[in-house]
């Protein structure tokens, strides 16, 4: 086999954009089948204190961890299958989608106890969540629907539900 040319290599690597190389890695660290965390230290606690909290699917649990001994403090039941996290603005609030009960679990941060809970569209099947930057709405991805449903986080309840994607045909 005859080795490439220097000239070859460098076509080659200038087709690939700079911007790919970021994206790869992620892809690459993205949380697989299941295991979400999210980190909330407070104002009042020092960093080396900050809590760690990871979803448990199949006991329907989310784990606090104390950052500073790495040891459990808390398991807090939370709806069924939870999958993914987001931690509101000012980290008082943990919001847990929860896939296999339609609903969003909100865990208050200051004492890791479930502060209610919001009912999706049945179907909904909620796998990942997001908070805008205010803290005043959350998103859930709805796998089960191919929607996007917004909710209001101070009413606790769904202000809209938007289509999204092509559901899957089936042969």
């Amino acid at each position: 086999m005859i080795p490439a040319s220097p000239a070859h290599n460098r076509r080659t690597r200038a087709r690939v954009p700079r911007s790919a190389v970021p994206l790869c890695i992620g892809i690459l660290l993205a949380p697989i089948g299941g295991l979400s965390c999210a980190t909330s230290p407070s104002a009042e606690k020092p960093a080396a204190a900050a809590r760690i909290y990871v979803t448990n699917q199949l006991d329907n649990t989310v784990s606090v961890i104390d950052g500073a001994t790495h040891k459990i403090v808390a398991t807090v039941p939370v709806g069924i299958s939870p999958a993914q996290m987001a931690v509101s603005a000012d980290r008082k609030s943990i919001y847990i989608a929860n896939t296999g009960s339609n609903t969003v679990s909100v865990l208050n941060t200051d004492n890791d106890t479930i502060a209610g809970t919001i009912a999706l569209p049945p179907r909904s099947r909620p796998v990942d969540v997001a908070v805008n930057p205010n803290g005043r709405y959350l998103y859930t991805a709805d796998g089960g629907s191919n929607r996007v449903s917004v909710l209001d986080t101070r009413a606790k309840r769904v202000r809209a539900s938007v289509r999204v994607g092509t559901p899957l045909r089936h042969r």
